[in-house]
């Protein structure tokens, strides 16, 4: 959600010359102020409990920048009564409180203060209460998993939801290594089990950074079936093995939802000429020094609701490796084996017969590692 945010800016502008044209249009755009402060994060209060907000700073659309972040900042949330509770920035832009305690029926706000001694505030909130969240599933529709969520709330006081998503999956490299190569000897060495399963089994984590919310405005009952939350494409690798998620349920209040609806409809939904058009997403944070200045994000406050369930892998689903078939290699000597694993890689398959020689192929086929994720194994995974 995060990069969403820190180009909503640059997507309104752009959209605007865009969503008139029925051909290709490529409009010269001269970069204008856009540094403005995104903030980002929901206020959890309670004992044992920790609200995180993340400062960046927007950026123009014909910039190859990466993330700005914004250090420095003195944060804190303050309850309506005057307390305060001060937060901690443990990395650059990253900042936590820990229990925050806003007694019942009470509100509280969000203030920064930046390097640059601009002062900035959200508008008091409401504390609102999630429910439990009740189930974690999937279902096949043309041969995708749609990953859901099924939330209910008795007594129908929470309407407005958001989560926040987040995945594990874990997958396999397509061959084992049975021999891999010392470059001190020149010669071929037999892995062993752990040293092969090491090289094998590995897991990447899946952030899901779309904007997830529903609403049960319309409904006689406040209950939530079946809202979707991660689209598994058909052969993917996340479902190779097995998929965790790991989900956060946050209740918001009607403004907040609104707020989110229209970011979403702004940040997802443009490409056609019959799109939505772009509307002003105002949220409820302001610069007390400059209230002109547009600020992006909007603070909510609510208790939160996680649950984690793992997911197997379905019982038709079917990944296809893409590494090939490894090429044969007869060469034993020393000079050759050198010059065959110079560039790395290991022998797959061995045979007695020296004229069918043994299978070598790309360590990327291999190690697990090369393909972006860990083989160390998450504390959670129950397999």
């Amino acid at each position: 959600m995060q990069k969403n945010l820190y180009y909503i800016i640059s997507a309104v502008l752009c959209s605007l010359f865009f969503c008139q044209c029925k051909d290709k249009f490529t409009p010269k755009i001269e970069s204008g102020n856009v540094n403005y402060l995104v903030v980002d994060g929901t206020i959890v209060p309670g004992l044992g409990n920790t609200t995180h907000i993340t400062l960046s700073r927007t950026l123009p659309l014909d910039t190859d920048e990466k993330l700005i972040v914004e250090t420095g900042a003195l944060v804190s949330v303050e309850v309506e009564n005057g307390t305060s509770f001060a937060f901690v920035e443990d990395k650059p832009g990253n900042y936590y409180g820990k229990d925050i305690v806003v007694p019942a029926g009470g509100n509280c706000r969000l203030k920064i203060s930046t390097k640059n001694q601009s002062q900035y505030a959200s508008a008091f909130v409401p504390v609102k209460i999630s429910p439990a969240i009740d189930r974690i599933d999937y279902y096949i529709k043309n041969k995708d998993a749609q990953i859901y969520v099924n939330t209910h709330d008795a007594t129908n006081n929470t309407r407005y939801y958001r989560w926040l998503y987040d995945g594990t999956y874990e997958y396999h490299s397509q061959f084992l290594a049975l021999v891999k190569f010392d470059p001190a000897t020149s010669t071929l060495v037999p892995t062993d089990f752990p040293f092969q399963d090491k090289m094998w089994r590995c897991w990447q984590k899946d952030i899901n950074t779309s904007i997830l919310i529903a609403s049960t405005e319309q409904l006689a009952v406040d209950e939530v079936f079946q809202a979707p939350l991660k689209i598994i494409r058909d052969k993917s690798v996340e479902f190779s093995v097995g998929y965790s998620v790991y989900l956060k349920q946050y209740a918001l209040t009607k403004e907040a939802y609104y707020y989110y609806f229209n970011l979403r409809k702004v940040t997802e939904q443009l490409g056609g000429i019959f799109s939505p058009l772009p509307t002003e997403v105002k949220g409820n944070i302001f610069c007390i020094n400059n209230p002109k200045e547009p600020v992006i994000g909007f603070i909510s406050a609510s208790t939160e609701s996680i649950k984690r369930q793992f997911i197997p892998r379905p019982m038709d689903w079917r990944y296809i490796n893409t590494c090939g078939f490894p090429d044969p290699e007869y060469d034993r000597s020393k000079i050759g084996l050198a010059w065959i694993f110079s560039g790395g890689g290991y022998i797959v398959y061995e045979d007695n017969d020296p004229k069918k020689g043994s299978g070598y192929i790309s360590s990327s086929c291999v190690e697990c590692t090369k393909l972006g994720g860990t083989n160390e194994k998450p504390i959670f995974w129950p397999l």
